[in-house]
């Protein structure tokens, strides 16, 4: 009878591992925790994916209403001359060009600074372009279609301003 239980024992204690019913310190425990872990980081994954598709359908949602992040800047209509601010390194100004034309661009404290924006109905830029503003210099001269809004960003050490002069 002894040696049935004792069988009977030795036989369950590898069971009693997996299920996690083993003594502290068992290695039924280690086990246990190692899947609790995998679980865990299977859940984390799962609401993860999770939030990048909400996210993704949020996008589409927004992009199909015609709402797009680049969208929402303030932008002053540009109607003849005008000017900004000063502003800091790290800020931006946007400025939405409507009339079809050329417009010289230029910094007040920087004489040197200038670009031009050509405005032609049936560029193939339009939208929202961003332009930086680095090593006391402005973007590249673009040509965009009427409606565009150009933002310029500072990325500067100094304060600039961006004037706009119809030619």
């Amino acid at each position: 009878m002894r040696k049935r239980w004792l069988i009977a024992l030795l036989l369950t204690l590898p069971l009693a591992g997996c299920s996690g019913e083993g003594a502290a310190g068992d290695t039924g425990e280690a086990v246990e925790a190692e899947s609790n872990e995998e679980t865990v980081v299977q859940e984390n994954h799962d609401s993860d994916e999770e939030h990048q598709n909400e996210t993704m359908a949020d996008e589409e949602s927004d992009s199909a209403d015609g709402l797009e992040e680049a969208d929402a800047v303030e932008a002053e209509v540009v109607a003849g001359a005008t000017a900004s601010e000063l502003f800091p390194p790290g800020e931006q100004v946007a400025y939405q060009f409507d009339q079809e034309g050329t417009y010289v661009i230029n910094c007040d404290p920087h004489t040197r600074m200038e670009m031009i924006v050509t405005v032609k109905e049936g560029s193939e830029v339009s939208g929202t372009v961003e332009s930086e503003i680095v090593d006391f210099q402005f973007g590249e001269d673009i040509t965009v279609s009427p409606g565009t809004i150009v933002i310029w960003k500072n990325e500067s050490e100094v304060r600039h301003n961006v004037v706009i002069s119809p030619s």
